[in-house]
């Protein structure tokens, strides 16, 4: 079942980080939102995502960091591109302050539409 737009209660989760740290979760989500314009923003999982045909990216602010999720295949599709990020699991972590790794964050983007986002029209 697709996830509802609410770009609204992304703005919100947003709003509720500490004050600090907004503008860093802003430049995130500017990247992703501008790397993937046909995707359904909103919440799932209580955390800013992204979905066409699936879920392809999500972030969640924790403290003294950001985790930014995108699956297990393509976090060992990152990690051949893009060794010096810090990986989890499913996803990577950004540290506040830090420079946002715009090009690693497109790049998974557009990976993940090629992967999982893009309808089959035949």
């Amino acid at each position: 079942m697709p996830m509802l737009a609410d770009s609204k209660a992304v703005d919100d989760y947003i709003e509720k980080v500490d004050e600090t740290h907004q503008a860093f979760l802003k430049q995130i989500r500017e990247v992703i939102k501008s790397s993937l314009p046909d995707t359904v923003e909103g919440l799932a999982w209580s955390m800013p995502s992204y979905w066409q045909n699936t879920y392809l990216i999500h972030f969640q602010a924790f403290k003294k960091h950001v985790n930014v999720y995108v699956g297990l295949e393509a976090v060992i599709y990152l990690q051949d591109n893009y060794p010096e990020l810090s990986y989890t699991k499913r996803g990577f972590q950004l540290v506040y302050g830090q420079k946002i790794p715009k090009k690693a964050i497109e790049d998974v983007c557009q990976w993940q539409l090629q992967q999982y986002g893009e309808k089959d029209e035949t």
